[in-house]
């Protein structure tokens, strides 16, 4: 009996290890692409909303309008832009009349490149 064992692995048994070993791998690959481009999506939907918030809070801020102007709140960071309508009256949901509107009724848009993300409305009343 010889100290040397002929018995081994085959090329085709290498060959099969190599492929299962592949597809695991490409498997994997697939999985990290698509956590990272849903992260990606997550954080820019996020980041809308920061910016959002931060909007509205400024035209709530800003307080009721008189003479029914337009509040501009101010720029946040590219690649966000954002901008709020003219007032209109909130009761009738037509046009804001200084003398008899209560309620203005601003919508504020956050846009990502050109593209509308989210809306928000934001009711301001008339304090006196």
């Amino acid at each position: 009996m010889s100290r040397f064992d002929d018995a081994g692995e085959t090329l085709i048994e290498v060959l099969i290890a190599v492929a299962v070993l592949g597809l695991a791998g490409i498997t994997v690959l697939g999985m990290l692409a698509t956590d990272v481009i849903g992260s990606t999506q997550h954080r820019s939907q996020a980041t809308g909303v920061t910016v959002l918030s931060r909007a509205a809070e400024y035209v709530k801020t800003a307080g009721f309008q008189t003479a029914c102007g337009t509040i501009t709140p101010p720029a946040p960071a590219s690649p966000y832009s954002v901008a709020a309508s003219a007032p209109v009256d909130a009761a009738s949901g037509g046009a804001c009349n200084p003398a008899t509107t209560v309620l203005q009724r601003y919508t504020v848009t956050v846009s990502r490149s050109g593209t509308a993300v989210r809306a928000v409305d934001v009711v301001v009343r008339n304090k006196t």
